[in-house]
């Protein structure tokens, strides 16, 4: 029940950031991606929390095409969840809060995220989706 429940949790949380992001104005495509923070109600309504209790956020660039304009690029950041009270309390302090992203975040180089055609071909004129890791939860997918 936890994993389904986690699984259209990501779904509408991954639709909710393409909605917001396809609204937003990133600083530089070329370098940077802007963070956008989740309302109140946002967060409440995916569950979106770090696990400090902030709320959650990503960060987005748009489109450097017209014609790649629709496409998405998603990065969710790892980072491994915490299995007992004290690794949780160390996390916590770490990694744990939104309170400290920075407004900004350069894009990857040499990654799925750079916006060079000369490093990434493939991808460099969509739209960028990062997606930062603060819960300190373990998320799985399951086989059908």
């Amino acid at each position: 029940a936890g994993v389904g429940m986690a699984s259209r949790r990501f779904e509408s949380y991954a639709l909710l950031c393409w909605t917001l992001a396809c609204a937003s104005d990133a600083l530089d495509p070329q370098t940077d991606m802007s963070l956008i923070m989740f309302t109140q109600e946002q967060a409440n309504s995916m569950g979106a929390w770090c696990m400090d209790g902030s709320k959650g956020g990503f960060y987005h660039a748009n489109a450097s095409s017209a014609v790649n304009s629709s496409k998405l690029v998603i990065y969710i950041q790892g980072g491994g969840e915490c299995r007992t009270k004290e690794a949780c309390a160390m996390w916590q302090r770490k990694l744990g809060s939104s309170n400290y992203w920075p407004w900004t975040k350069r894009l990857r180089p040499y990654s799925s995220m750079s916006a060079s055609a000369d490093e990434n071909p493939d991808f460099h004129d969509w739209a960028k989706l990062y997606i930062p890791y603060c819960s300190g939860d373990m998320h799985a997918g399951t086989r059908r």
